[in-house]
């Protein structure tokens, strides 16, 4: 029993020892700045604070919620006042005795301009808590972002400061907001799947693209990956990628080299797995793998009817209550995947509202539906509208704008 006991324990550190080494953690749970947390600030308000994401948010910096009870926030659009040179900075991280060293924090920053201001945020390090060097310009995002950032360059310093920098560039601006704060010990292979491609529509007979993005979060740089992809929990799909050069903490965009080809329509779950890295065993099989599910129409053959519109006398239906959905409609264009027979037609309206999309469903086989859809700030983003054209690619639609300025 004493041997099994021993043999037990050793097999648990094995396990735990290729987890990450956190070296400093911050969530800012605890409901008011933590302490030994340094805030530099010119603004009236105090700079940064603490506090739930609803309590952080403005009118027009809306923090979304990331499912936590406490975030770190500097909230420009609120005070519209001096935050030009605004630093929220850790307490002395010692990072003796490393060689590899890693951050990664979440991010709620959208990086917008406003009145000819823009702004910044910036994530930078110090030795000395005086002088600065910048290691990430942020980009904006609409939604939390999760950031990772090599501070090998540091490993062995005794007394280490990372410093969240935002500046409003003199205007009136919107904000940044942090959370999930960890500073560890990297492991050696570790390639995070962070999305997949989730094409939603595709069509019988046609190839259906498989890719993503993977962030290498471990320190060995990746040179081979082998992924595998299921239908329905199928067979796995083995794609090999070789010859990459992924360095630590880089991502890559990929696609697999063999796409699937549907053969029926209908409804199907996809999954996607890293199932080697460079030869071997990912060490955190937390974060290799990803899901969607997509719909398949049967591929429809667009006949040539050029002579029958030339040469035939036109057959014209009234699409019965459609027309309480319109208003100065200006272009229509049938959704990608014609299978899906969906007609879109785009309103012009008025400029102090702005533009708005009917959706018709069975467009060609007998409406049955129709769905009006108006953006919350359709008077800027769908000014007067004269067209709408559908992405091949990803299925996105745009919309061209009838006005020289969107703000008016």
């Amino acid at each position: 029993m004493k041997r099994l006991f021993t043999l037990l324990c050793f097999s648990m550190l094995c396990f735990v020892g290729i987890q990450a080494q956190i070296i400093f953690q911050e969530n800012f749970e605890g409901g008011s700045v933590p302490p030994d947390w340094t805030i530099e600030t010119s603004a009236t308000d105090g700079g940064w604070k603490v506090g739930t994401a609803a309590a952080m948010s403005s009118q027009s910096f809306e923090i979304a919620n990331n499912g936590t009870t406490g975030i770190a926030a500097t909230n420009d659009d609120e005070c519209n006042c001096d935050k030009s040179n605004e630093y929220f900075v850790t307490p002395a991280i010692d990072l003796t005795g490393q060689t590899a060293v890693v951050l990664t924090f979440d991010a709620y920053y959208l990086d917008n301009t406003y009145q000819g201001s823009d702004e910044d945020a910036t994530v930078e390090v110090s030795l000395d808590g005086t002088s600065w060097t910048v290691l990430e310009d942020l980009h904006g995002h609409g939604s939390w972002d999760k950031h990772t950032i090599n501070l090998s360059d540091y490993a062995g310093e005794s007394t280490v400061y990372v410093g969240f920098r935002y500046d409003d560039g003199g205007g009136w601006l919107y904000g940044f907001a942090i959370d999930n704060i960890t500073v560890e010990v990297p492991l050696g292979l570790d390639a995070n799947l962070i999305e997949v491609n989730d094409r939603a529509f595709g069509e019988t007979d046609l190839g259906f693209p498989l890719g993503g993005i993977i962030l290498n979060e471990g320190v060995t740089t990746i040179t081979d990956l082998e992924i595998t992809y299921s239908i329905d929990g199928g067979s796995p799909e083995v794609n090999n990628l070789n010859g990459l050069n992924i360095e630590a903490f880089e991502y890559y965009t990929f696609a697999l080299p063999d796409a699937w080809i549907p053969e029926t329509a209908g409804e199907f779950n996809i999954t996607m797995e890293i199932t080697a890295v460079n030869g071997g065993a990912d060490e955190n099989v937390d974060n290799n793998s990803g899901a969607f599910e997509t719909e398949i129409f049967a591929q429809v053959e667009v006949p040539n009817k050029i002579e029958d519109f030339l040469n035939t006398i036109p057959d014209i239906t009234e699409i019965t209550a459609a027309g309480n959905f319109l208003n100065n409609p200006t272009d229509l264009d049938f959704f990608p995947v014609l299978g899906k027979d969906e007609l879109w037609v785009v309103n012009q309206r008025n400029e102090s509202a702005g533009g708005s999309t009917l959706t018709i469903a069975d467009a060609t086989n007998g409406p049955s539906d129709f769905q009006s859809k108006v953006d919350g700030n359709a008077w800027h983003f769908m000014s007067l509208p004269t067209g709408i054209a559908f992405s091949n690619d990803n299925y996105n639609f745009g919309t061209s704008p009838g006005v020289q300025d969107a703000n008016h």
